[in-house]
Formats: C-alpha cells, sequence, structure tokens
C-alpha cells in the first residue's frame, strides 16, 4: 500500500491512497497556500531489496594503538536504504532532515529513504513549500502502516542517520535492541534472530555530545565518505539482558486472577513443587543495552536489596536506591553522575554502579567485558515496584524473586561484525578531544568556557 500526495500550483490538492485489495480513493481538500513540486510519494518500505551489510577491518599497521576500523561496502555496491530518525517536533531539526532528503535526492538519486510512520506524516507538508532549482520531479519516501511491526524497516535499513542529540541515538538504536524471548518448554529453543543495527552516521543539531562528533553542516562531506566505504567506524559494545521472572510471585491462580503477590515467595502455601523452583528458565523478555540498564526502587521510598553475582560468584547484597550495569558507552551517562569512572568506549569491560547506597564502602566496580552478572531482587525488599529501564526506556517492574542476568551480546562468527553498535567517527582522537571539552576539567568555578 502506498499513499501519493500530489500538491499543484492551485488551490485544490488530490490525495489517492490505494489500499491492500486494491481499490483507489480520492478525496480533495481546498490550501490556502501555493503548492509547489516536487511530488511526494509515500511508499511501502516491502518494495525496497533486502538491506547490505558492510564488512569492518582494521590497518594492521596501526592496529596497536588506533582504536577505529574501516568500513567496507559489498563489491561494486553502496548503501541503496538509509533509514532517518530524527529528534522529534522540533522545526529546525525537521528542516534539517527536510535539506538531507533534498540533498539525496539530487545528489544521490539512488539512496532510497526510509523514515518511521509519524515522521513521514510530521515532515511530508514541508517540501510544498521547497523551492530549489533542479529538483526531481518526485521523491519517494518508504515507511510502513502504523499498525504493522517495524521489523519490515530494519530489514531493509543498509545505513542508519540520526539528526539530533545523543538521546536521539539511543532512541534509534534501540529500535534495534529487543527480541522477545521464545516461549518454549525448552529452555534451549530460542528461534529469534538478534535485529543487530546497520552502521550510524549521527549529526548534532546545537550541543554536541559523546556520541556525536559531527554538525549539521558536514553532513553532505560526510555522507559521501560514508556512501564510497571510505570513512572511519568505532566499534561500542552492548550488553544483553535477560528477565527472568520468579514463578513463585508470578503465578497465576485457576481463576485467572493473580495471587497475592508474598514479601518472601516461599511462604505462599500454595504454590506448587515447580512453582517453588527460583526463576523460569526461558527469559520473558531480551533486550540489548548501548548504553545502561538501570535497576531502581522505583515509587517506593523503602531502599531495594539486590543480590549480585559475577561469574557465578557472591559479590554482595546491595542496599540502595538502585545500581546501574553500564557498558563503556554508557560511563559517561547515569553512572557518571552517580560517581563512576569513565570508560574509553574500545575498552572491553562492565560497569557496576550503585545508586545512593546506604554503606560507603560500597564502591563503583570495573569487570572484564566477558563477565556474566546476575541481580536478584531479594525477598528482603520492602517494596514491590523495583523498576528496570534499559538506556532510558523503561521495561517494567521486578518483584522479589525476579532477577536480570546481563552478559555480552554473542559476536557470532566474526568477532564485533554481527554485535554492538558501529558509530562513524572523524578520527581516533575524538572521544578524547572531545572529554575536556564537554566536561571541563581543572576549570575554575564560574569561569566562562
Amino acid at each position: 500500500m502506498y499513499i501519493l500526495r500530489i500538491r499543484t500550483n492551485q488551490t485544490k490538492c488530490l490525495i489517492s491512497q490505494v489500499n491492500h485489495n486494491g481499490a483507489l480513493s480520492r478525496r480533495f481538500f481546498s490550501r490556502s497556500v501555493c503548492c509547489c513540486k516536487p511530488i511526494v510519494q509515500i511508499k511501502d518500505v516491502q518494495q525496497l531489496p533486502h538491506k547490505i551489510s558492510p564488512t569492518y577491518t582494521k590497518d594492521p599497521s596501526t592496529a596497536p594503538k588506533n582504536t577505529l576500523y574501516h568500513l567496507s561496502w559489498p563489491k561494486d555496491q553502496h548503501p541503496r536504504n538509509v533509514f532517518l530518525v530524527k529528534k522529534p517536533w522540533q522545526p529546525h531539526v525537521r528542516q534539517a532532515m527536510v535539506d538531507f532528503i533534498l540533498f539525496l535526492a539530487q545528489k544521490y538519486p539512488k539512496v532510497n529513504v526510509i523514515v518511521e510512520p509519524d515522521v513521514a506524516e510530521e515532515i511530508e507538508p514541508d517540501f510544498a513549500f521547497v523551492k530549489q532549482p533542479n529538483l526531481p520531479s518526485s521523491i519517494s519516501l518508504y515507511t510502513t502502516t502504523a499498525d504493522l511491526n517495524l521489523q519490515r524497516i530494519y530489514h531493509k535499513s543498509d545505513l542508519l542517520v540520526t539528526f539530533g542529540g545523543d538521546g536521539t541515538i539511543l532512541k534509534a538504536v534501540s529500535m534495534f535492541s529487543s527480541v522477545q524471548a521464545a516461549k518454549s518448554t525448552s529452555s534451549t529453543t530460542n528461534t529469534n534472530l538478534v535485529a543487530v543495527p546497520p552502521p550510524v552516521l549521527s549529526f548534532s543539531l546545537g550541543t554536541l555530545g559523546f556520541l556525536m562528533p559531527f554538525h549539521i553542516t558536514d553532513a553532505h562531506s560526510v555522507f559521501a565518505k560514508v556512501h564510497d566505504g571510505t570513512a572511519p567506524v568505532m566499534h561500542r559494545r552492548r550488553l544483553k539482558c535477560s528477565v527472568y521472572k520468579d514463578a513463585r510471585t508470578h503465578k497465576v491462580w485457576p481463576t485467572g486472577v493473580p495471587p497475592p503477590v508474598f514479601a518472601n515467595p516461599s511462604s505462599d502455601p500454595t504454590a506448587s513443587l515447580e512453582q517453588q523452583q527460583h526463576t523460569a528458565s526461558v527469559p520473558e523478555s531480551v533486550t540489548f543495552a548501548m548504553n545502561d540498564i538501570n535497576i531502581h526502587r522505583g515509587p517506593d521510598p523503602h531502599l531495594t536489596y539486590l543480590d549480585i553475582t559475577v561469574n557465578a560468584h557472591y559479590l554482595t547484597t546491595a542496599i540502595a536506591d538502585g545500581v546501574i550495569i553500564a557498558t563503556p558507552t554508557g560511563s559517561t551517562a547515569y553512572s557518571l553522575s552517580s560517581g563512576g569512572s569513565i570508560i574509553h568506549p574500545a575498552v572491553p569491560c562492565t560497569l557496576i554502579t550503585p545508586i545512593c547506597p546506604r554503606s560507603l564502602s560500597f564502591r563503583p566496580l570495573v569487570f572484564p567485558g566477558d563477565s556474566t552478572i546476575e541481580i536478584a531482587v531479594s525477598p528482603l525488599t520492602r517494596g514491590q515496584s523495583t523498576e528496570i529501564s534499559i538506556d532510558g526506556a523503561n521495561k517494567g517492574v521486578l518483584s522479589p524473586g525476579d532477577k536480570i542476568v546481563i552478559e555480552p551480546e554473542d559476536d557470532g562468527p566474526v568477532p564485533g561484525a554481527h554485535s554492538g553498535i558501529w558509530c562513524v567517527a572523524k578520527s581516533a582522537g575524538d572521544w578524547i578531544g572531545h572529554l575536556n571539552g564537554l566536561l571541563g576539567f581543572n576549570s575554575k568555578f564560574g569561569a566562562k568556557p
């Protein structure tokens, strides 16, 4: 299904819609402004070819010191489908996206533009006011209908381009972060495939962040390098977070009504032998985090008790407002505000940072990147609404007995090639150069930047 919106230089505009059954409907509406070309066609993303994936290599001569890789597209191929994501409902950001689409239409007519359904609706009217020479007669925006799963977009995207700030990048990447664990009686059965994001090209509109080396004014030159396969990229690791629910607190009575929550699930006299086991063998959900995983006490005024295990070895029971599990990329986010260390993105490690712990002796910790960390909500926790969020998105509530297991993302047959996030970078010194500029190390109080 696609919608063709035609604007003329008259006061009448025609909308023609073709549904899945092939039926055509038309309606006219009046406008008080002059409509101009180009014609905008909103089409179904299913019409596009399947995505192509680049390869990432490192120059052996600079490998010991260089943290960047080289992006290469398959032989005689270039990115065909570009997925654009923007900060919502900001006029200057919307205009930047429209300008970039016009640039692609003029300089790279074979590149297809993909946007989210709501973005297509938001930016489509802006093309009526475009007055530039040498524009094509029509511009196509590919998307999917709002009621359909966005997986259709994921499988078509060769390149991900964001317009906004660090939060926009997290939002865009989070679209590729979730898979629903298979509901199976076998603990080893999981037929779902992980949605691996395409390479990410990010443009800042305003302040620069830790994830954004490029300002929007660099858009044309930087995209040319990415299109030609000459751009350097940095690999940023993700964490795999599996949520397991305790059957003793989440069992359903025969009437279909959830039972009362017991502070100590083992005290439930109606629990069967199977329900008295600790947790299910199959996770309820699996999500991949670029920044961090945050377990917090939520609205309850009481501190939460969290049993922490690392590589099957008991570490401690944290009594705090919560705990942050962060990647090196996320070390400059919530973890930093909570007193955690700043870690270079190329360092393979995982951070555990407490949030307002009761004991001052519980300090932030850094573990090797291949560590498996298990955090369970202790039965000693008085509250019943311990919250979990991943990359700033709320992922629900954990009850006493529930746990999460955090481990590195599977690499696949080629280490790093099929995991993590590949971000287009300027140079190997980007991160170090931005560090002092963004944090202002050793600056005098009150001094102007």
